[in-house]
């Protein structure tokens, strides 16, 4: 019987995590970046929503 012969091994140019990978590049746009608060409390929740988080 033939064994089947194991893939190649292939290095990766960039030994990077994923988590690395995914990151979106921020240099240069520091000063951009602005997390904006919700200075509202007066906003409505769909019944819907509500007994679908609350089956969960």
């Amino acid at each position: 019987e033939d064994l089947p012969e194991d893939p190649p091994e292939v290095l990766m140019a960039d030994n990077q995590t994923m988590v690395e990978l995914l990151q979106a590049p921020t240099k240069g746009y520091e000063d951009a970046i602005v997390i904006l608060e919700i200075a509202t409390n007066n906003f409505e929740l769909k019944h819907g929503l509500i007994n679908l988080v609350q089956n969960k």
